[in-house]
């Protein structure tokens, strides 16, 4: 898409009023702001909690539905293995002594757990990566991001004050520059900029 044409509104999927960061984030950062308030231990992970609780329980549970046929799948494979040896002899058996339909009920009971399993496991993964992308897309949209650019911008303009210094000399040497050729002064001028250009990096 992004070479034959270019990126039309459509393209992009659009995201439920729920999950956007403009519902979110003041969630937040008004749980955020009440646990500050009532000087709660752990303020941010205890509004976390609070704006995604929902997501968090559905992955919680979807992960214990996910371990519990773990468990019940080889006890149901165990009791079909015994049923077998217990139907192997009396195969020829006219009377039917063993019912085939316990068989069948471990059998269908197995698929029934595994295919449990994949829908709990597939859930449990989409809900993490989901909790997962909320939580980092609304702690860079709440004021968090400040705390982290706020070095950034501090040394940006200590290094501005130098890249100006540095502009300055390039404006004289070239406004100059027949000056400084006709009194052989480019090594000077090469020099100073030189210095100026290493204290900026």
């Amino acid at each position: 898409i992004g070479y034959r044409r270019h990126l039309e509104r459509n393209d992009i999927w659009t995201v439920t009023d729920a999950r956007l960061m403009d519902t979110l984030q003041p969630s937040l950062h008004a749980a955020f702001r009440k646990r500050v308030l009532a000087r709660n231990r752990l303020p941010l992970l205890w509004a976390l909690y609070e704006v995604f609780k929902f997501g968090f329980w559905l992955g919680a549970v979807s992960q214990f539905v996910v371990s519990t046929p773990q468990v019940m799948t080889p006890f149901t494979l165990r009791f079909l293995i015994e049923w077998v040896q217990h139907v192997y002899p009396d195969g020829h058996d006219t009377r039917g002594s063993t019912p085939v339909a316990a068989g069948i009920g471990y059998v269908l009971g197995i698929a029934v757990l595994q295919m449990l399993q994949t829908f709990a496991s597939s859930q449990f993964y989409y809900q993490g990566m989901l909790l997962s992308g909320q939580t980092r897309s609304v702690l860079i949209a709440m004021t968090f991001m400040t705390y982290a650019t706020r070095p950034l911008v501090a040394s940006r303009n200590r290094i501005n004050i130098v890249t100006d210094q540095r502009v300055t000399l390039t404006q004289e040497t070239l406004q100059s520059i027949r000056f400084a050729k006709y009194f052989g002064w480019e090594g000077f001028f090469q020099d100073r900029l030189g210095n100026i250009r290493a204290s900026e990096t």
